[in-house]
């Protein structure tokens, strides 16, 4: 009789919170600070957005370049956070540098 293995995969990924310009009144990055990410699926600018969260809070997002494999990742039940790694920076606009940690649990037969 088959048994189900449990186990968890993570990836962590290197990059930036973009948007911190439009957020810098209402979120200070804090170094070694823990960001939740979610779909924000009512974005005007693109259907496939993912917020970066401080509480209920949006104070940035993901770039767009990773965004669509984030989302779709969320989408299928993973769950995503980010953790700052630095302070911000000029890029795209003011920039937080971050590790997104993406936390996928697997059950397989």
């Amino acid at each position: 009789m088959p048994t189900a293995l449990n186990r968890s995969m993570e990836l962590r990924v290197e990059g930036v919170i973009r948007g911190h310009h439009v957020y810098k009144r209402i979120w200070t990055p804090r170094l070694g600070e823990q960001l939740t990410l979610a779909p924000e699926s009512d974005n005007d600018h693109d259907r496939r957005a993912v917020a970066v969260l401080k509480g209920s809070t949006v104070v940035g997002h993901v770039p767009q370049s990773l965004s669509r494999i984030v989302w779709y990742f969320l989408r299928r039940g993973g769950i995503g956070r980010s953790e700052v790694s630095e302070n911000r920076r000029k890029g795209f606009g003011l920039e937080v540098p971050c590790i997104f940690f993406l936390h996928q649990h697997v059950v397989a037969l």
